[in-house]
């Protein structure tokens, strides 16, 4: 995902290193050998995926998980591979659709639709995105849960989620994790 140079840790204090998924140039100060490596753009492969949208879809098939990159309203500009598998869609079932409705949250069948609902204001998955939007800064495997319609009725799931801003206005949406609960 996008980084501007800033420091990244993971869990007991092991740096990550911070490599571009296009041209794997370093974004680290000082990548260390032997740390995880995560994935963002380097300012010059992101002024080639602002210029060009097509190339978003690209670039987030870069990933190695399932990740959603979506405009200032909310509404999916596009997604991975990883991310139209797990949702079982294609590419034109979720262009321009709100996130809610992406993932078939069930308060997005509410009269009100997704983001108007009273259930809304409490989504940590809409939460995240727009405070990463807003303020530009990432948020990194933020616990969510959501009620997801499903053919055999609304289930749970637990969910860890990051985001990340690309740009000025588009949000990436990461699914780190994800699993059924019995909430």
């Amino acid at each position: 995902m996008h980084t501007k140079r800033r420091r990244r840790t993971c869990k007991g204090g092991a740096k990550l290193q911070m490599v571009c998924a296009w041209c794997q140039r370093p974004l680290n100060d000082e990548p260390e050998d032997g740390n995880p490596i995560s994935h963002g753009i380097c300012e010059r492969c992101l002024e080639y995926v602002e210029m060009n949208r097509t190339a978003i879809r690209t670039f987030l098939n870069t990933i190695d998980a399932p990740v959603l990159a979506l405009d200032g309203e909310g509404r999916a500009i596009s997604a991975n591979r990883l991310a139209l598998v797990a949702l079982k869609k294609e590419h034109s079932e979720i262009a321009d659709k709100l996130g809610g409705e992406v993932i078939e949250c069930e308060y997005s069948y509410m009269p009100e639709k997704c983001g108007k609902t009273i259930h809304c204001t409490g989504c940590q998955i809409r939460g995240s995105v727009n405070h990463t939007r807003s303020t530009g800064e990432p948020l990194m495997r933020v616990k969510a849960y959501q009620h997801i319609m499903t053919p055999t009725g609304v289930k749970t799931f637990d969910y860890y989620i990051s985001t990340e801003k690309l740009g000025d206005n588009t949000v990436l949406l990461r699914i780190d994790e994800a699993k059924e609960t019995d909430r």
